[in-house]
C-alpha cells in the first residue's frame, strides 16, 4: 500500500500558500491538531491562504490569514491505515493574490 507523503512547505521562499479543500468540509480551529472548533466550517474546494504549518508527527496543520487552524495531512485514515491522508492540496500562492 502506498502512502501519501506530508506536505512540504518553504515559507522562506514563498510568503504564504493556498490550500483547496479536498473533504467534504474543512473546520477551523483555534489551535493546531484540534483545539475548540471556530466559525463555520470551509467548504469543499475552498481556497484558504495559509501563513504557518505545524507538524506534529501524525498530523500537520496550517494557520490560515484570519487566525484558525485547519488539518491539512493526517498519517492514519478513519479505518486507522498508515496511508497518509490529504484533507487539503497545498500550493504556493500567487504573487498577485
Amino acid at each position: 500500500m502506498s502512502r501519501r507523503p506530508k506536505p512540504a512547505l518553504d515559507f522562506e521562499a514563498f510568503e504564504a500558500y493556498v490550500a483547496t479543500v479536498l473533504c467534504s468540509s474543512c473546520p477551523g480551529y483555534s489551535a493546531p491538531y484540534g483545539g475548540h472548533k471556530v466559525g463555520e466550517p470551509f467548504p469543499k474546494h475552498s481556497r484558504v491562504s495559509v501563513v504557518a504549518t505545524e507538524d506534529c508527527g501524525e498530523y500537520v496543520s496550517a494557520l490560515t490569514v484570519d487566525g484558525k487552524w485547519i488539518n491539512v495531512w493526517a498519517l492514519r485514515n478513519l479505518g486507522g491505515a498508515p496511508v497518509g491522508v490529504n484533507f487539503c492540496s497545498l500550493a504556493p500562492r500567487p504573487a498577485d493574490a
